[in-house]
């Protein structure tokens, strides 16, 4: 499948969706004025690799996000809510890193897994340089 490597924006995140290397990763700022355009090819590319793709092998999706305000929530909680429904939930992992000092970040993951039925790792990470 190929690979899926939007480069980080002034307001969207870096996102790299690679089968090749397993590597699933959202980084950065998600605040694009219209996010529907942004987060529609990476919700097509994760619908077609979970109906596609022979998995048989865990799944580390990883958000390490520095900033989302609510029109992007919507479009990862539509993403999430594709990998909950998929046949091979079970073999998805969340990996949700957080800057401690950050509590809406860590609050935003934990809003996610409450009504998402997918393994939720919560991960603090060491703050950035301000």
């Amino acid at each position: 499948m190929e690979t899926l490597f939007i480069e980080a924006g002034k307001h969207t995140p870096e996102v790299l969706l690679s089968t090749e290397t397993e590597t699933y990763s959202f980084s950065g700022k998600s605040f694009p004025v219209n996010p529907l355009p942004f987060y529609e090819p990476i919700i097509e590319w994760f619908e077609y690799f979970l109906k596609t793709e022979k998995i048989t092998k865990e799944i580390i999706v990883k958000f390490e996000f520095d900033y989302i305000n609510t029109a992007s929530s919507k479009q990862i909680a539509m993403l999430l809510s594709i990998m909950e429904s998929s046949p091979v939930n079970n073999y998805i992992k969340i990996k949700w890193h957080y800057d401690p000092h950050d509590a809406d970040i860590l609050e935003t993951g934990l809003r996610f897994s409450e009504p998402i039925k997918l393994n939720f790792e919560f991960i603090t990470i060491e703050s950035k340089s301000r």
